[in-house]
């Protein structure tokens, strides 16, 4: 029973990832695939999938194609970011996990350290669009050359910008900042507006959003802000130094307002969408949530570093079957 469910498992999480990549239907459930050892079961089983708040509007669609075309039904329950980690660490201390998981990218290697993922190594090798699948999320969702999970949602960080705001402050729509210092001075201008104007906004009580949204500032300037093997922090650079000065200027000049630093990501774009935010880095998923109109019209640009060259963080979640499904 154990080894069926694993394989629906692994062929709902295959086939969600063969949606994404963009082929024109999902894999159907086969007897056999090249590895020989890897059959696929689609035979009308119920499985339950946990995905963070912040990938649930994107992930929900694959969720609803997926069970369109397949016997097998996928239940998708959403979990606020900040306690997502401490929700499966309790479920998997008690053997309660679910079917499958969609997790931050940067988490992947850290669940299947911990024998929390199914191994999928040869199910993916198997596919025939494997070299489809975005080959970042496979590199971080690997241990010991074993593969535990494959992308589902891919995210890109940028800088957004609202050109309404950038007309009323006087600004070119169509030139937004290419350095820091100018993404300051813009932000500043605009502020000068007035009328609950915030013009910058930030997740200050989220460190994830402030690796993806900050950390590109320092690759702009061709520094890295962890060492090669991850194990010690570079924040002491000129281009770490560069990006939180800017950051903490704005904040201790009331650009950005005062409840950022509380900000724990669940609200970050609540701001831009209501028009009473300038320019603000975030990524594709929190673009995906918003809607123009005559209080927004959105700009974006790469984010920039402290010398005009500028840069991006690719992230995004990965989908993986659980070990005791």
């Amino acid at each position: 029973m154990r080894n069926d469910r694993n394989r629906r498992c692994a062929v709902a999480a295959v086939a969600l990832a063969a949606l994404l990549a963009g082929c024109q239907a999902a894999p159907q459930a086969s007897q056999e695939t090249a590895a020989g050892d890897v059959s696929a079961v689609d035979d009308g089983a119920d499985l339950t999938l946990w995905t963070r708040l912040a990938a649930d509007s994107s992930l929900g669609q694959l969720v609803k194609r997926y069970n369109a075309t397949h016997r097998n039904q996928v239940k998708l329950t959403s979990v606020p970011g900040d306690s997502y980690l401490q929700k499966v660490g309790i479920a998997a201390d008690s053997k309660a996990l679910p079917d499958l998981l969609a997790t931050d990218v940067t988490h992947a290697s850290g669940l299947a350290s911990k024998n929390v993922l199914l191994d999928l190594t040869r199910r993916v090798n198997s596919l025939p669009y494997k070299d489809k699948l975005a080959s970042g999320p496979l590199t971080a969702s690997t241990v010991d050359r074993k593969l535990y999970a494959v992308p589902t949602v891919v995210d890109v960080s940028a800088l957004f910008y609202n050109k309404v705001l950038y007309e009323k402050a006087g600004l070119d729509p169509d030139r937004p900042p290419t350095t820091l210092a100018k993404e300051v001075q813009q932000a500043t201008e605009i502020h000068a507006l007035g009328e609950g104007i915030a013009d910058s906004y930030f997740a200050g009580n989220c460190p994830g959003c402030n690796m993806f949204a900050g950390w590109p500032s320092i690759w702009a300037d061709g520094e890295e802000p962890l060492s090669e093997d991850g194990t010690t922090a570079r924040l002491e650079s000129a281009s770490s130094r560069a990006w939180m000065d800017a950051w903490q200027r704005m904040y201790a000049d009331g650009v950005v307002p005062k409840k950022a630093r509380e900000e724990t990501g669940a609200t970050w774009t609540v701001g831009f969408q209501n028009g009473t935010v300038g320019l603000q880095r975030f990524g594709a998923l929190g673009y995906a949530t918003l809607k123009q109109n005559d209080k927004l019209r959105i700009g974006v640009t790469a984010i920039p570093g402290a010398d005009g060259e500028r840069s991006a963080f690719v992230g995004g979640d990965v989908l993986a079957p659980s070990v005791s499904s």
